[in-house]
């Protein structure tokens, strides 16, 4: 990555930190709070729309690094940066106003559809993948919506993902890559101190919307410059797997998928008595491990189908993790009732 990208990177970062200072009173005047109900993983009216401060951070760090010497400085990096700025924008209106779910999903199939169709157009592809982008990029926003449902996963994600993204950057030769995946860990990861701490304040569907968005517009636009597709979504793949599975567990229940619930994994892990810290931290060690098996299959290290079987078998330990720690759990209460009753006798 070029030195001075360096620059707006840490004008970003300061942006995104400082900025909630500003952006709390004025969601608080608005009365922007997400109020719980019987499947939040919160208890307590928590300020929404916290993601104003990512975006701001993201679009002056963006602009900056469109004029820096970054090559290519073109279409990459810019529909990267103004399609996750668009969606966020969607994201902000449903916070503040509400969208109904049907303007809301066209609008992320023709934000998709226009990064997609740029991108094909500047390298010469096939139109056909304008859909299948399109697809990509409303499934993932919705993912990352989906996935924000306890404190720290989300800034914990977007430094994870932005952290690979900007490995893959060094090594495919991409210095656009490497210095916009910085930029999205950075602008997310100056969020924690804002939602783990009390009172705490949430990034709201702007913030969500700009995570999922930003990654992916950054992987339509690397697999547009011909990276590899398993190394770009090993970082994804527990978002993916998560989200998938809960989605064909409830269709198969017959329960309305759009309707609020908490059956996704990682709900399931704090319902064991677990901290939203520990299982954030959980979601990202196995993100990290996943996007890693990818990382290694990129450097020749292992086969690729060898790089498949691993995130595969890191999905389904991941998938499989709640029952692991129901059962501690129990044996552990269990365990305390017994050294009760022993010395109750």
């Amino acid at each position: 990555m070029i030195p001075d990208s360096w620059i707006a990177i840490s004008v970003a970062a300061v942006i995104a930190l400082v900025s909630p200072f500003i952006v709390k009173p004025l969601l608080a005047k608005t009365k922007n709070y997400d109020v719980p109900n019987e499947r939040s993983s919160h208890s307590q009216p928590t300020l929404r729309g916290g993601g104003i401060a990512q975006l701001t951070g993201w679009v002056i760090g963006g602009l900056l690094l469109c004029v820096l010497p970054i090559s290519p400085p073109g279409a990459f990096l810019i529909t990267a940066l103004v399609g996750s700025a668009l969606i966020a924008f969607v994201g902000l209106v449903e916070d503040l106003k509400g969208i109904p779910t049907f303007i809301r999903l066209a609008l992320q199939f023709v934000i998709g559809g226009v990064i997609t169709g740029v991108l094909c157009y500047t390298v010469g592809a096939a139109w056909g993948w304008v859909l299948l982008g399109a697809f990509a990029f409303a499934a993932y926003v919705n993912m990352a919506n989906f996935m924000d449902g306890i404190n720290g996963i989300s800034g914990l994600h977007g430094l994870v993902v932005g952290g690979s993204y900007a490995v893959i950057g060094l090594l495919a030769g991409l210095p656009w890559l490497t210095s916009v995946g910085v930029l999205l860990a950075v602008t997310f990861v100056v969020f924690l101190p804002w939602n783990l701490t009390r009172p705490g304040l949430f990034l709201g569907d702007v913030g969500s919307y700009l995570l999922g968005g930003g990654i992916a517009a950054i992987a339509i636009g690397a697999a547009a410059s011909r990276v590899n597709w398993l190394v770009l979504l090993g970082p994804l793949a527990i978002y993916l797997a998560d989200t998938s599975i809960t989605i064909l567990r409830r269709i198969s229940r017959q329960e309305p998928i759009l309707h609020a619930h908490c059956t996704h994994t990682y709900q399931c892990l704090t319902q064991t008595g677990l901290s939203h810290l520990t299982v954030s931290l959980i979601v990202s060690a196995f993100s990290a491990a996943a996007g890693a098996c990818g990382i290694l299959a990129f450097q020749g290290l292992i086969p690729q189908t060898i790089a498949v079987g691993l995130i595969v078998l890191v999905c389904v330990v991941y998938l499989f993790f709640p029952r692991f720690f129901g059962f501690a759990s129990i044996r552990m209460r269990t365990t305390r009732l017994e050294d009760m009753d022993m010395l109750d006798h």
